[in-house]
């Protein structure tokens, strides 16, 4: 959910830097950002630098506003942006290494039919966007979808509803599926203190887990009881960039809702643990 360089840009461009750093991202914090662009090839060495510096500024440093469904929590001063060959991680990605979603290695196996997101995403209307052309045809007009695949091991999926106010804020789910198995599930559901309180896209990537005692308003209810911590934690002290977390586990799955470095980046992941007790 970047904002700010894209918005501002003419042509969408970056293809290539954007694949390369959803990738690196991927690798690093297991985060891949929703970017509207596609399609050229040939930057120069100073065009990529500058391109991913600007690109690593909206990622974290800019507010935006997408949708109606918003709801504002928290105001993020600015992250100072790093030296040259200093090496420094917001608290925000801190915190993710420390969650318990990041150890891949302990995560196992989830009974979810990844392939039936994109058949209920075109059920719902949307169409898939393949080329530049496409994608500034249909903004703002259809909701529109792109997948990508990283190594066979993380399934991305980037999705742009018509009801979005910026082509820099939809939303994006990566399925991680080491050995064709999948081990788990990240949807991101907002940043710099905004959440998307629309449930139509986690309720659908929901409804592809199979699994027994599963309520009908697990993501709703989840994330009602999210943001009522939220503000309990305020009425406590002023929130900074404190992680606030909230879960339910239901046949053994874990469903939780994070938001890091006080919302810097909120996501709802999704994980089964050998050590977690069955709970609903």
């Amino acid at each position: 959910m970047a904002v700010g360089y894209y918005a501002k840009r003419q042509k969408y461009d970056g293809g290539k830097i954007m694949n390369s750093l959803n990738k690196q991202l991927t690798a690093l914090i297991s985060l891949l950002f929703i970017t509207a662009c596609n399609g050229q090839s040939n930057l120069n060495q100073s065009e990529k630098k500058n391109t991913e510096k600007m690109v690593h500024k909206s990622l974290v440093y800019t507010n935006f506003e997408c949708h109606s469904a918003e709801y504002k929590f928290n105001i993020l001063s600015e992250v100072p942006e790093p030296l040259p060959y200093e090496v420094m991680e917001p608290i925000s990605i801190v915190q993710q290494r420390q969650a318990k979603f990041w150890d891949g290695t302990k995560r196992l196996p989830i009974l979810m039919d990844k392939e039936l997101i994109v058949l209920k995403l075109q059920e719902l209307g949307f169409i898939e966007y393949s080329n530049n052309e496409i994608y500034k045809k249909y903004f703002g007009k259809k909701d529109m979808y792109r997948t990508s695949d990283f190594r066979g091991e993380i399934y991305s999926v980037y999705i742009f509803p018509k009801d979005i106010a910026k082509p820099e804020c939809p939303y994006s789910i990566n399925i991680y599926y080491p050995n064709s198995k999948v081990n788990g599930v990240e949807i991101m559901i907002g940043n710099d203190g905004l959440i998307l309180k629309d449930t139509t896209i986690p309720d659908l990537v929901i409804s592809t887990i199979n699994h027994k005692n599963k309520p009908d308003n697990l993501f709703k209810d989840l994330l009602d009881k999210h943001i009522q911590n939220i503000e309990t934690f305020k009425q406590k002290q002023p929130l900074n960039e404190e992680l606030i977390s909230t879960r339910a586990i239901y046949d053994g799955i874990t469903y939780e809702i994070n938001s890091f470095g006080g919302g810097r980046v909120t996501m709802l992941q999704i994980y089964r643990y050998k050590d977690r007790k069955k709970s609903h």
